[in-house]
């Protein structure tokens, strides 16, 4: 079966990019925020658990550094590229100056670009863009000339059901293999530490 497939430059499909704060902005006693990094980028999501907070300048920039529900995020320095769709859990969090947030317009699920980006074909579009040796960064210019593919507006919802589901199958498998780790230092506890 085949599909047709368009395929648009990141930056004609955005209403808003969003460029994250430095530690130039960290500010003792200025306003407390939580500040999104690359590690708490994960699967394709943000994870609201490790997001640490941090006490910055009140200034425009903080305000052009917020993330809103279906941004999507993208780690732009490092040894490898992530990319993740904001959820509510982490609406008006700060992005960090390691990462870009990007919102959409309707054409195309956000979902959908996280896939993309974090699939082999997207991952090889990255690295492509990166310069540096010792840590690798992508400009934003670069990362917005990117083409992402946009499937057909009646197979997207579909595509970002799946992807969903996938994402859950992928949390429950990491679960599992923490619980077994558990049980299994629980046995040694018992059994072998006498």
């Amino acid at each position: 079966m085949s599909i047709s497939i368009t395929r648009k430059e990141l930056r004609r499909i955005s209403v808003q990019v969003k460029r994250g704060l430095s530690s130039y902005y960290i500010k003792p006693n200025g306003l407390e925020v939580f500040l999104i990094n690359i590690k708490d980028v994960m699967n394709g999501k943000i994870n609201p658990k490790t997001v640490g907070k941090i006490r910055i300048k009140e200034t425009d920039a903080l305000g052009k550094s917020r993330i809103q529900p279906d941004d999507v995020i993208i780690t732009v320095k490092g040894s490898a590229f992530k990319a993740a769709t904001a959820s509510r859990a982490v609406q008006n969090y700060v992005i960090s100056a390691n990462l870009i947030a990007v919102t959409v317009n309707d054409e195309i699920l956000p979902e959908l670009i996280v896939a993309y980006l974090n699939s082999t074909m997207g991952q090889l579009e990255l690295q492509s863009r990166a310069v540096g040796i010792a840590q690798k960064s992508i400009n934003p210019k670069s990362l917005m000339e990117i083409c992402i593919p946009i499937p057909p507006k009646d197979k997207q919802k579909q595509l970002t059901e799946y992807f969903l589901l996938s994402k859950e199958y992928d949390a429950l498998i990491e679960r599992e293999r923490e619980l077994r780790k558990q049980i299994n230092n629980h046995i040694v506890q018992i059994y072998m530490m006498r």
